[in-house]
C-alpha cells in the first residue's frame, strides 16, 4: 500500500475542514471531483475554497462529489445552513448524476448516512486525513481513506466519516460483476460515520449499550447481499464488531467478553501489542438478516488500554489510539491535541 496523509491540521469552519477533504481525495488520493456547487452556480470545478464566498465550500447548500480512481464508489458530501451541519450520502456502484444550485446529485442507489451535526465548534478542533493509493481487494478495488477529528486540549475523538476495506480472504471473492453478481461479496467494504453527541453517541467506542458499533443508526454499515448475490435480498445495513465490556444479559449481543479498562491484551505467543482487525457481522437478536461481513483491512481492535495522543508502530506503520481502535496515522508523525 501507498499511504498519503494530512494529519494535525487547525481548520479554522467546518467548510474549510470539508475542503481540506475534497483536496486530499483529489490530489493524494487521485479521486475525481465530478460535481460541486457553491451554493449558487453548479459545475465541475466550482469549488476552489472552504470560504463563505463564490466558488466556496462554506455557502449554505455547497456540495462536492468525489469518485474513487477505480469508478466503483461515490461520496457526495452537502453543507447544511452552517458549518458543523453535514449530509453525506454515498454510492456504492450506480454514481451521483443531476444536481443543480442548491440541491445535490443523487444516485439510484444511495444511502444518505449522515444528516446532521458531524463538526464541533469552529475552530476547536484537529483534523486528520489518511488513506491508501493501492486498493485493497483481489475482484473488488477499495481504496481505504478516513477524515476524523479530535477535540482540542483534550484529544478526545469527535467525528469520523472513513470508508473502510475489508481484509482479503476474510469474506467469498465475488463471483460475476457487482452490478450482477453470482456469489460472492460485490462490496467488501463499510462506511463509519458518525460523530460524539448524535446517533452512534461514539463512533470510535465498541462498548455501545448493546454492541459495537450497534444495530440501528449506527457507525458502521454497508451492503448485505448488494443486489441480491446468492439469491437473498437486497439490503444496506448496519453491522455489529468484536465487542466486550458487556453484562451477561448482552453476552448473546457479543463475541469475546472483555474488561474494557484493560484491551484485549497483548498477543500471548510473543508479547506484540499489535491490536487485531475487527470481525463485523450481523447477529442473531439484533437482525433478520445474519451472517459475517468479514475482518476490517486497515482499522483495528486496541491491545493495550491507551488513549489519544498515544500511538504505536506495527510493521512499521503508525497507528493512533482512539478510544477502542487504533487508527492508521502519518508515519513517523506524532499526534497532537
Amino acid at each position: 500500500m501507498a499511504k498519503v496523509s494530512t494529519v494535525n491540521l487547525s481548520p479554522a469552519t467546518g467548510a474549510i475542514a470539508m475542503f481540506n477533504l475534497l483536496v486530499f481525495l483529489r490530489d493524494q488520493m487521485g479521486f475525481s471531483i465530478t460535481q460541486t456547487s457553491d451554493g449558487t452556480t453548479p459545475g465541475t470545478n466550482t469549488i476552489t475554497s472552504g470560504a463563505a464566498v463564490a466558488g466556496g465550500l462554506g455557502n449554505n447548500d455547497a456540495y462536492f462529489t468525489a469518485v474513487d480512481p477505480g469508478g466503483e464508489y461515490s461520496v457526495c458530501i452537502q453543507r447544511a445552513t452552517t458549518n458543523i451541519n453535514w449530509e453525506i450520502a454515498v454510492s456504492a456502484l450506480d454514481g451521483f448524476t443531476g444536481g443543480g444550485a442548491t440541491t445535490r446529485p443523487t444516485a439510484t442507489d444511495e444511502q444518505s448516512i449522515h444528516n446532521t451535526t458531524f463538526f464541533l465548534t469552529d475552530g476547536t478542533y484537529r483534523q486528520h486525513l489518511t488513506g491508501d493509493t493501492t486498493p485493497i481487494g483481489a475482484t473488488v478495488g477499495v481504496y481505504p481513506w478516513r477524515c476524523w477529528t479530535n477535540t482540542n486540549g483534550s484529544g478526545n475523538p469527535y467525528s469520523i466519516l472513513a470508508h473502510e476495506p475489508l481484509a482479503v480472504g476474510s469474506y467469498p471473492e465475488l463471483v460475476g460483476t457487482r452490478a450482477v453478481p453470482t456469489t460472492g461479496e460485490p462490496d467488501p467494504s463499510l462506511w463509519i460515520i458518525g460523530a460524539s453527541g448524535n446517533i452512534p453517541s461514539n463512533p470510535f467506542a465498541l462498548t455501545i449499550t448493546v454492541g459495537a458499533w450497534q444495530g440501528g443508526t449506527t457507525a458502521v454499515r454497508s451492503w448485505f447481499c448488494m443486489n441480491g448475490t446468492n439469491g437473498q435480498s437486497e439490503s444496506f445495513v448496519s453491522f455489529q464488531g468484536a465487542m466486550y465490556d458487556h453484562s451477561p444479559a448482552n453476552s448473546d449481543h457479543s463475541y469475546p467478553q472483555y474488561d474494557a479498562s484493560s484491551g484485549v491484551g497483548t498477543d500471548p505467543r510473543d508479547g506484540a501489542d499489535s491490536g487485531v482487525p475487527i470481525l463485523l457481522a450481523r447477529v442473531t437478536r439484533l437482525a433478520t438478516q445474519v451472517g459475517p461481513k468479514g475482518f476490517t483491512a486497515t482499522i483495528r481492535l486496541q491491545g493495550i488500554d491507551r488513549d489519544y495522543p498515544d500511538s504505536i508502530d506495527v510493521g512499521g506503520e503508525r497507528f493512533v489510539y482512539c478510544n477502542d481502535l487504533l487508527i492508521p496515522f502519518e508515519n513517523g508523525t506524532t499526534p497532537l491535541t
